[in-house]
């Protein structure tokens, strides 16, 4: 192995932990305790992905990035009893409140790193994923990974953002925030993260490495919905959730904060309708095979 490969190996062996540290941290931990208001936002385009992955009763499922289980939960009544689901997470906290809300004797859940872990589900019908793949340190290599637990002609169907730009509930609040704090050096081209699988090129480039057929990609746009108005939204947006990632690179005090919130609710104001919010956002829903 040469020097630049073990430099590489290092650096994704890096990002895979420093993955691990955030969603095993106090941030992490934020996404336990909002699980329900996701859980609505999400509804439209986890129907969508669920009817795109054409489940059927008998299948066994991986569900990859499976956080508090709601998907997985999903999946296990479209198989029923006869089918078997298995829930994959890097963390720990997410798992302990998945397996309180789901205990049905066909259900799994797993701790590990998807692209390492070692699974006891062989032969799967389907690798289905709602907004878990983004974070993959070595995405070509996870996939290929987790291809291995596909039957032959098994199924891959996953979601994932599409560029910041096109979706407002990433885009607002970065430029609230940069625009008075300051522009942010941009991250890694395809660094780990929401935006990671922005361009379908690059989602073809890694499935065709981790040995997937027939990838179909179909770009669409799903409203997010919230319940709450504009102020509340806001302050969600910047205590937890994409505000909140980028003013944690900016040392700021909470009359600052307080200031950039009210600046987001005027934007969030756009997308008012009668019972809330409707956030426009751009996504790619991924299909692919494994080969015979």
């Amino acid at each position: 192995m040469s020097t630049e490969d073990l430099s590489l190996t290092d650096t994704i062996q890096e990002i895979a932990e420093q993955q691990r540290v955030y969603w095993n941290s106090p941030e992490g931990d934020k996404w336990v305790n909002n699980q329900a208001v996701l859980d609505r936002m999400f509804v439209p385009m986890t129907e969508i992905l669920l009817e795109k992955s054409n489940v059927k009763a008998g299948e066994k499922i991986l569900d990859i990035g499976c956080g508090a289980g709601t998907t997985t939960g999903l999946l296990a009544h479209k198989v029923g009893a006869r089918g078997e689901v298995l829930g994959v997470d890097i963390s720990t906290a997410l798992l302990v409140a998945a397996r309180a809300q789901i205990k049905e004797n066909h259900v799994q859940f797993i701790e590990g790193d998807a692209g390492t872990v070692q699974l006891p589900m062989r032969d799967a019908d389907l690798i289905f994923s709602r907004f878990g793949v983004m974070f993959f340190a070595d995405p070509a290599q996870t996939f290929s990974h987790l291809r291995k637990y596909l039957k032959p002609s098994g199924r891959l169907c996953f979601v994932c953002w599409g560029a910041r730009q096109d979706n407002p509930w990433f885009g607002a609040p970065y430029d609230v925030i940069t625009s008075r704090l300051g522009e942010l050096e941009p991250p890694p081209p395809r660094a780990p993260g929401p935006m990671a699988l922005a361009r379908t090129d690059y989602i073809q480039e890694i499935l065709k490495a981790a040995k997937f057929d027939n990838i179909i990609i179909e770009t669409q746009d799903v409203d997010l919905i919230s319940r709450e108005g504009p102020e509340h939204t806001a302050e969600f947006m910047m205590s937890f959730g994409p505000g909140a990632r980028v003013l944690s690179k900016f040392d700021v005090d909470n009359e600052t904060k307080q200031l950039l919130s009210n600046d987001l609710a005027e934007r969030l104001k756009t997308f008012m309708v009668e019972d809330g919010l409707r956030v426009p956002a751009r996504l790619h829903f991924v299909r692919a095979t494994n080969p015979r």
